[in-house]
C-alpha cells in the first residue's frame, strides 16, 4: 500500500530571547526605588529613583516595567564599578589612620550586621 505525501508549510518559530539576568544588585528591590506614572497615551510606565549620598534623588526612565528598571540599575552599577578605584583612592586620602587599624574601604554594611547593631532595638 502506498502512502501519499503532502507538502505542509510550517512557519519557523523564532526562539524566545533569553531573559537577562541581574548580576550586580545586592539587595532585594524595595517599592521606594520606583515611581509609577502614565504617559500622555495612558500607558503605565516606571521610573527608577537613584539616590547617592550628597546629591538629590534622580529619576531614570521611563521603563515599561520594574524589571527593565532593575536591568538599567544593574548596568549603572556595572558602570560605577569602573570608577570605584578612583572613589576608593579619594576616600583613602582623607581617612583617619591608626596603628594596627588598617581599614580597606569600602566597608559593606551587610544586612545581618545592620540588624544586629540596629539602634531601633527596644531595651537598654
Amino acid at each position: 500500500m502506498a502512502t501519499a505525501l503532502a507538502i505542509v508549510k510550517t512557519e519557523e518559530q523564532k526562539p524566545q530571547p533569553k531573559r537577562e539576568h541581574i548580576q550586580l544588585i545586592e539587595t532585594q528591590p524595595k517599592d521606594e526605588w520606583f515611581v509609577q506614572s502614565r504617559t500622555s497615551h495612558g500607558r503605565k510606565v516606571w521610573y527608577l529613583r537613584f539616590e547617592v549620598t550628597g546629591l538629590n534623588p534622580r529619576l531614570f526612565g521611563p521603563f515599561r516595567s520594574k524589571r527593565v528598571g532593575l536591568l538599567c540599575l544593574d548596568n549603572v552599577l556595572d558602570a560605577l564599578g569602573v570608577v570605584a578605584a578612583e572613589v576608593q583612592d579619594a576616600c583613602e586620602k582623607r581617612m583617619l589612620e591608626e596603628e594596627c587599624q588598617k581599614v580597606w574601604p569600602p566597608i559593606i554594611e551587610y544586612p545581618i550586621l545592620t540588624q544586629l547593631q540596629s539602634p531601633t532595638k527596644k531595651g537598654r
